[in-house]
């Protein structure tokens, strides 16, 4: 239970350890349950009274479902705040395996009304996004949901099966979810305030034929505020502009694989709509008098190839309009005059397109409450004057920024980079150093960067060795695409919050010198020396993949100086992956880095050893061809090997609890297992030679299996997948 808030320090929580204990027992051992219950712990002070008041709660044994699970959930759902227990059961009605952003989680949310808004201490308002991610934060630790990764706009979040169950029951008087063709009859009651029609998965082609009728809907569902609908449905002929007319309340609509276009004939009927979200849809445009929709705050749409890119023009009379996505594959032309809409929160994928004096980049300049803006398509700004326009660095409520050379596209594949002249390159170049973003930016991600060198508010300057902006609130940092660069800056290790970089396909890359990770001595000016701070002191998480021809790393250990002010003291994570490095520099690898627990090391071509990790806990090392020797890793428990046929020697502590190999070439077990006593080895892939002798019993008593047996003799398990 050390997973609940830190109060009183770790002799509190050992003083609570046989509360804990009874709690767990309460669980019935239930992993889920244990989870929750230690996310609602988490909330709590770490006192004797607060965790007895959890264990002896009523819930426990009155929990109407008889279930220890639901007891759990029970209580965790019962400690959230009114509000918060809105949000949580509204998120039960996201359909199944369908990854949120949050920025859609919050507008449905906020379209619903359940976000709360109120002054701040300081008496000013608070931001309805900063209100809805607290909200969010707080289902997070509570592990009522989980955020899911990224989708390259920012965190997607998921709920767990059963706990969306019981979300849905808590909800069932007032949310519906049914699945594509079962329309119950309770869709014909008025009750029902939400509706989810969720695709299910099909258990024999007939079923491919029922899709459920939209009459049993569009009849009795007049006071519906939320419509989720996430397949295809069946309708009966109309006019275009009668099959939204039926529901006047309707706050949020959400299409997702269905069809969408026969409604937007209708669509400005919905004059109470908040929300719009079109996924995957054959929407082909958005109607005229969607002006009149004053009350429209968020407008979500991708992955629409039948969009024919216009916006209309009655769209900019949309004064509350909060949130503006049109992305993925989805045209977009950008209307002029859209710098009125001045209350603009989100920006996303908007492209910069010039119509001869005209510059897209000049509809951003006002729209001054930006927080989250993802400028495309910047190689078509021929010039630094335009870009100024854009006015990024006056934007005081600008939180993350993306900033990409092309269009925007998640197909994954590359722009031509052999075409970009050393003109355009330049004028690229130009372009960028007037997109400086703001200081309290937190998360900036530079896309496809045609330029030779990256925009100089990443340096340092020469003659003072600081940075030309403070970004002391830069937490993330994503250089995404840079063909053309030879160098990383040398001003990164000087962001005081970074915490997470990543640097992707940077092929002229060749070198890292000692400046990328090593502070330089300050000129001027009073204070404490550069020389006894921390580079990158906050830096968790490095990732640093498709070098393919970065061949050395300069960085040497810094002798006679403490573990806290060394390079990257608070590493946590470290990738490399395709890039021709030889060895792992000696300040990386030292004795003094106590706190790196996963090192991660892919089609590193050259390496021919991996030494001196004494706090990594999980090592994976897969395509290193030359790799002979893997040793100096005292607390290791993990272990994964793929196809490095070179490894000769492999020394691990006594920690290690699983080593697996996968190497489908590997044709008998490699001699370094000898020695070694992991609980469990586990051969993935190999040779079918070697699979055939390890599997099958007809050969235990032969030499070979004996001989193959005996490397193995001092692991726990042998197991052959």
């Amino acid at each position: 239970m050390s997973c609940c808030q830190d109060v009183g320090g770790e002799n509190a929580l050992d003083r609570l350890k046989h509360i804990g204990i009874e709690i767990i027992r309460n669980c019935n051992g239930l992993p889920l349950a244990i989870k929750a219950i230690g996310g609602l712990l988490r909330t709590k002070r770490a006192t004797e009274h607060e965790w007895k008041v959890v264990l002896h709660d009523p819930a426990w044994k009155t929990d109407i479902t008889h279930n220890d699970l639901n007891s759990a959930l029970r209580l965790s759902y019962e400690d959230l705040s009114p509000a918060v227990k809105q949000c949580f059961l509204y998120f039960s009605l996201i359909p199944k395996g369908f990854r949120m952003a949050t920025g859609d989680v919050i507008g449905m949310w906020n379209a619903e009304g359940f976000i709360e808004v109120a002054p701040s201490v300081e008496g000013r308002w608070k931001e309805v996004e900063d209100i809805g991610l607290c909200y969010y934060g707080d289902l997070i630790t509570r592990n009522l949901i989980q955020q899911h990764g990224e989708d390259g706009y920012g965190p997607t979040c998921v709920m767990h099966d059963v706990i969306r169950s019981f979300a849905r029951y808590m909800a069932k008087e007032e949310a519906l979810v049914v699945g594509s063709g079962q329309i119950s009859s309770l869709v014909s009651s008025p009750k029902f305030r939400r509706l989810c029609i969720e695709k299910l998965e099909l258990e024999s082609e007939s079923d491919a034929t029922v899709l459920p009728d939209w009459s049993s809907i569009f009849e009795k569902q007049e006071f519906l505020r939320s419509l989720i609908i996430c397949d295809r449905m069946k309708f009966e002929p109309k006019g275009s502009d009668c099959w939204l007319s039926r529901f006047p309340s309707l706050r949020v609509m959400f299409l997702y694989q269905a069809e969408s276009d026969r409604f937007m004939g209708s669509l400005g009927k919905l004059r109470h709509l908040r929300f719009l979200l079109l996924w995957r849809t054959d929407v082909s445009r958005l109607p005229d008098e969607i002006g009149k929709m004053r009350f429209l705050e968020h407008i979500h749409i991708q992955k629409c190839s039948n969009f024919d890119g216009q916006v209309p023009s009655s769209m900019l009379k949309l004064d509350r309009l909060r949130y503006l996505s049109i992305v993925d594959d989805t045209k977009y032309t950008v209307p002029k005059g859209l710098s009125g809409l001045t209350n603009l929160r989100t920006l996303r994928d908007f492209p910069s397109q010039i119509d001869d004096e005209w510059c897209s980049l000049q509809e951003v300049g006002p729209l001054h409450l930006l927080r989250w803006l993802i400028l495309g398509n910047l190689i078509a700004v021929h010039s630094a004057w335009l870009a100024a326009q854009a006015r990024i660095h006056d934007k005081v409520h600008l939180l993350n920024l993306s900033l990409m050379c092309y269009k925007t596209d998640n197909s994954g594949e590359k722009p031509n980079f052999a075409e970009v002249t050393d003109e355009v390159s330049r004028r690229v170049e130009e372009v960028f150093n007037e997109l400086c973003p703001p200081p309290q930016l937190q998360n900036l991600r530079i896309k496809d960067y045609i330029g030779r060198r990256l925009p100089h508010w990443l340096y340092t300057t020469a003659t003072t060795r600081i940075l030309s902006v403070d970004f002391n609130s830069l937490i993330n940092l994503r250089l995404v695409g840079l063909p053309f660069c030879i160098e990383l800056p040398d001003a990164l290790c000087r962001l005081p919050c970074l915490g997470t970089l990543f640097i992707f396909f940077a092929p002229a890359v060749r070198r890292v010198g000692g400046e990328f990770q090593r502070l330089q001595q300050t000129s001027g000016g009073g204070g404490s020396s550069s020389s006894s701070l921390a580079a990158f002191p906050q830096l968790q998480h490095i990732s640093l993949r498709e070098l393919p021809n970065w061949e050395e790393w300069e960085w040497e250990e810094e002798e006679g100086r403490h573990d806290s002010s060394i390079a990257m003291p608070s590493l946590h994570k470290l990738v490399i992956a395709q890039s021709k490095l030889g060895c792992l520099p000696a300040g990386l690898a030292s004795s003094r880095r106590l706190v790196l627990k996963e090192l991660i090391l892919h089609d590193v071509s050259r390496i021919t050893a991996v030494e001196n990790f004494p706090s990594v806990v999980e090592l994976h090392v897969r395509s290193c061809p030359c790799l002979i020797i893997i040793r100096g890793f005292p607390r290791v428990q993990s272990i994964c090997i793929e196809s490095c046929q070179a490894l000769e020697l492999l020394e691990a502590g006594t920690a290690l609890d699983s080593l697996a190999l996968d190497d489908p070439d590997l044709e008998t077990l490699p001699e370094y297992l000898r020695g070694l006593m992991p609980r469990i080895v586990r051969v993935k892939r190999c040779h079918q030679k070697l699979r055939h002798l390890l599997s099958t019993s007809d050969d235990s008593t032969s030499a070979e299996y004996l001989a193959e047996m005996d490397k193995v003799k001092q692991c726990g398990k042998l197991v052959v997948l």
